[in-house]
């Protein structure tokens, strides 16, 4: 938010972007309350002067100079006028251009491109030369703290929703119609459709909980299975990090009070042979994008 004093009463305006409080700087706009003033002192003939042929009343209402030019003139003399026009504006940028000093010119346009002292690093790396790699990851860490802090549970624009399909970098699609997010829930599903064991999405199901940094968001497990068992599908690598404990004690809690039992599973994946005949039969369907990626393997593989 940016600020600046108005020109009649010293209050100060806020602006959302720079862009607007250089205008109201060059401009010289008051504050709204001093605008709504001065038009209020205006007399009649003067406000009729300045308001009497605004909106349709203007006999400019929905036209652009050129259709104006069109009506008056014919369109050669249109395209004349259109082109000169271009041409001086081209030639005002230019010359207020050649009218700064070397070092305005250089501020402004020097350091641009491979001239820039930032030109092919990261933020990261300059950390690293100035301050040492300790200093550099301890920033790196705060700054993506408050990242997360700043878009996570009732700040993310998510929040209160499931994952929408094909979200997430897991090989997603559909089984038999029923679509999985990662190749260890199609495992489990190809698992329970062998021993015909009835399960259906837990995606209706919510669970709120919060996280380690104290931020409230809603959970949603991936299946409910014999209307007895509600089920999170984890490979054994993440069973143990922060946000699945978290998870894994809001699911138990919930499970409890809703006479469920909450059960986390670390399916064995399934062989590429297995997958490409359930893919050869029509049973696996993938995304769009993991589509293309699996025909790029299968081809590897002859």
């Amino acid at each position: 938010m940016f600020v600046k004093k108005c020109e009649s009463c010293q209050c100060d305006i806020q602006y959302k972007t720079k862009i607007t409080l250089y205008r109201s700087i060059k401009n010289k706009t008051k504050c709204s309350k001093c605008k709504n003033n001065s038009i209020k002192s205006l007399s009649e003939e003067e406000r009729k002067k300045k308001f009497g042929k605004s909106g349709e009343k203007n006999p400019m209402y929905g036209k652009t100079f050129y259709q104006a030019w069109i009506n008056k003139y014919g369109k050669d003399e249109a395209d004349k006028r259109l082109n000169d026009f271009k041409n001086k504006c081209s030639i005002a940028s230019t010359n207020n251009v050649s009218k700064l000093s070397k070092d305005e010119r250089n501020k402004r346009h020097g350091s641009q491109g491979e001239k820039n002292p930032m030109y092919g690093k990261t933020v990261y790396q300059a950390w690293t030369n100035k301050y040492g790699k300790d200093e550099a990851d301890k920033r790196l860490n705060d700054f993506k703290n408050k990242i997360s802090v700043s878009t996570s549970g009732e700040k993310n624009p998510m929040y209160g929703k499931p994952s929408p399909q094909g979200s997430g970098n897991g090989w997603s699609g559909w089984y038999n119609g029923f679509f999985f997010r990662s190749l260890i829930e199609l495992s489990y599903l190809v698992y329970l459709n062998r021993f015909k064991i009835n399960y259906k999405n837990g995606e209706f199901i919510k669970i709120q909980y919060q996280d380690y940094l104290g931020n409230n968001k809603n959970y949603f497990p991936d299946l409910i299975i014999e209307n007895k068992y509600l089920v999170e599908i984890k490979p054994r690598s993440l069973i143990k990090s922060k946000t699945v404990e978290f998870k894994t004690e809001a699911g138990k809690k919930w499970s409890q009070a809703n006479g469920f039992i909450y059960k986390i599973i670390s399916p064995k994946k399934l062989s590429f042979e297995k997958i490409k005949k359930l893919h050869d039969s029509n049973e696996i369907i993938f995304t769009e994008r993991y589509e293309e990626k699996f025909k790029c393997f299968k081809n590897k593989k002859k």
